[in-house]
């Protein structure tokens, strides 16, 4: 609620929250008004305020080490990490990034690159390290009602600011990436050649992945915006249906520990 309010608390008024909670908590103790209700009114309205301080504090934009802050609007020198696998749009190649320095400054904050296709481009795979000579530019929001806005769906991912890097702006200078995390992209990466092997293709592809395997990054605007319009975006979400699914599947894998001797304390 904090991105759509736009609220920016700081840790003061959560503390000063937490003191008038206690001080009228004790106050009205000994009267008629109920000692639970009123504590526990403003114990939601506590978290509520943590909720959004907290919100404030992870937003990228408010870090004062944000690479957008320290580099301004001109070129300057980049180091960037690629946190996702690359995805390969129509005229482009689309990498999530963490900017992790700017002018050899250490700085924070992610971003989306799209690199001309070529062999280079396409060599790429997560967790590599580039640098690049170049600058980024803000997201726009879109403004048109009743359409999905790109803008505002990358805000919520803390995302920006974008780039465009050329074949000779750039240059690979290692890897860093988590290796269980980039064994389930492997895994991923299974099961959509297996969609693709049994025929699906184009934009039927990419809402099947999206559905099947949580993967919306290959989705066009265009698709996006259909979903919108349509008013079901929802689909497209990990919904309590997904969840309840992995927990049917889980609870049947280990089901047999119930029989053991503390199986009913951990099962």
């Amino acid at each position: 609620m904090g991105y759509y309010l736009n609220l920016e608390i700081g840790i003061e008024w959560v503390w000063g929250l937490w003191l008038l909670m206690f001080v009228l908590a004790v106050s009205f103790s000994n009267t008629k008004l109920s000692f639970r209700l009123f504590f526990g009114s403003l114990s939601l309205l506590f978290f509520f305020v943590l909720g959004v301080m907290l919100i404030a504090i992870n937003k990228s934009e408010n870090n004062r080490h944000y690479f957008a802050d320290l580099s301004g609007a001109n070129k300057n020198f980049y180091q960037l990490r690629l946190i996702d696998a690359p995805v390969l749009k129509t005229n482009a190649i689309q990498c999530y990034v963490s900017v992790e320095k700017v002018n050899d400054e250490r700085c924070y904050g992610e971003a989306i690159v799209y690199l001309a296709k070529n062999n280079k481009a396409h060599g790429l795979r997560y967790g590599d390290v580039i640098a690049t000579y170049n600058s980024f530019d803000k997201i726009a929001s879109n403004k048109n009602p009743n359409t999905f806005d790109y803008g505002a769906y990358l805000a919520l991912q803390n995302i920006y600011h974008q780039g465009y890097l050329n074949e000779n702006t750039w240059r690979k200078i290692g890897n860093d990436g988590n290796v269980l995390y980039e064994s389930l992209l492997t895994v991923q990466a299974r099961f959509k050649n297996e969609l693709i092997s049994h025929g699906l293709n184009g934009k039927n592809y990419e809402v099947a992945s999206a559905l099947l395997l949580g993967d919306k990054t290959g989705l066009e605007f265009e698709t996006r915006n259909s979903f919108a319009i349509a008013g079901a975006m929802h689909v497209l979400a990990v919904s309590g249906l997904h969840v309840g699914i992995v927990m049917l599947i889980v609870s049947f894998l280990f089901r047999p520990i119930k029989k053991t001797r503390n199986g009913k304390w951990i099962y």
